[in-house]
């Protein structure tokens, strides 16, 4: 897999990489010497950085490639994939909740969903929007009894 870094995920990587390094003290490795030259070099990027007002790509690419595993890698791209795709929800004016599901009820979820051709989300909303209309709603309107004083 080659590594590469868009221009508009060079701060967020950047802002990744620091909150790595102040809040995990096994980053990028459990070795204590390589951690400490893979902090000096990423503070080398930050202070050339300093310098000019744009943060060097291709050296971010390259710390990266001398000290991020694969997983390191992808789990970094993933971050910043999630953080756009909140992003653009938040924009979007639609709210969102998170969920733990089992690795079954996932399975099972994602299968129905892609039979249907909806998201997740979609699918749960439909099959779950009638029973909720008959249990919640209709059951809260029964309770609620008007009395008429004369």
């Amino acid at each position: 897999m080659k590594r590469q870094i868009a221009e508009n995920e060079v701060c967020e990587i950047y802002q990744y990489i620091g909150k790595k390094f102040r809040n995990e003290l096994s980053f990028p490795t459990d070795k204590v010497k390589t951690r400490k030259l893979a902090k000096k070099d990423f503070l080398a990027i930050t202070q050339s950085q300093s310098q000019s007002p744009k943060i060097d790509s291709q050296k971010l690419l390259e710390w990266s490639a001398n000290y991020l595993t694969k997983n390191d890698w992808t789990r970094l791209k993933g971050t910043i994939r999630k953080r756009r795709s909140l992003g653009r929800k938040k924009l979007s004016g639609i709210s969102h909740k998170n969920i733990s599901l089992s690795k079954t009820a996932h399975r099972y979820l994602q299968k129905l969903s892609e039979r249907n051709k909806l998201t997740l989300s979609q699918f749960i909303e439909e099959h779950l929007r009638q029973e909720y209309f008959e249990q919640i709603v209709l059951t809260n309107n029964k309770k609620k009894v008007v009395v008429v004083k004369n």
